[in-house]
């Protein structure tokens, strides 16, 4: 579904409310021992009143298999499972979560996904030698609701140029559709009369 008009402006009548900030981070919580839950609020927080009338986006981030993390976006995940779903198969105990200060670190074998609750919101994916391979950016992390009521979730992930993600049920080549040259000239010939 497409939400923004260009880059820059929301469609009529789109709302986003974007994950600014970590609230609290919980490990543990969720998933079990090799996870932890981070809780993001949409706007600054810097009195209890910043937090009326405002979302507050659930991230649960986990290990199902050595190598692997998964992060889960909720909000107001009390309703009904209406699907579509699919079973994680977890080999369980993959990962191991670290926090040092306002650090807090899920380990799984050589990628560690890394959240600073003392920076803006930006959960950060690093291999074994703690070089970025992504990160989610700037209203990288949403929840929108559109004119007819229904909701969604939003999560994008940083790329630089020429750098590319297998393996979510793209094609590994371009999509090429091409038509039988009669039905193109027969097309063109009702258009030309």
């Amino acid at each position: 579904m497409k939400f923004t008009d260009g880059f820059w402006l929301m469609r009529d009548g789109v709302r986003a409310s974007y994950a600014t900030e970590v609230r609290d981070v919980r490990a543990g919580e969720g998933e079990g021992e090799g996870s932890f839950t981070a809780y993001a609020a949409v706007r600054r927080v810097r009195e209890r009143g910043d937090t009326l009338n405002s979302p507050l986006l659930t991230v649960t981030c986990f290990s199902p298999a050595e190598g692997v993390i998964g992060v889960r976006t909720t909000h107001h995940a009390g309703k009904a499972a209406r699907g579509p779903e699919f079973t994680v198969h977890s080999t369980g105990g993959a990962g191991h979560v670290a926090r040092e200060g306002a650090v807090t670190e899920l380990v799984s074998g050589p990628l560690t996904l890394r959240l600073d609750a003392a920076a803006p919101w930006g959960p950060e994916f690093l291999d074994e030698e703690g070089r970025r391979l992504t990160a989610v950016e700037r209203r990288g992390t949403a929840f929108v609701t559109t004119p007819e009521g229904t909701h969604h979730m939003v999560a994008q992930l940083g790329l630089g140029v020429g750098e590319f993600i297998y393996g979510l049920g793209e094609r590994l080549h371009p999509v090429r559709q091409e038509r039988p040259a009669r039905r193109h000239l027969a097309g063109r010939r009702r258009h030309q009369q």
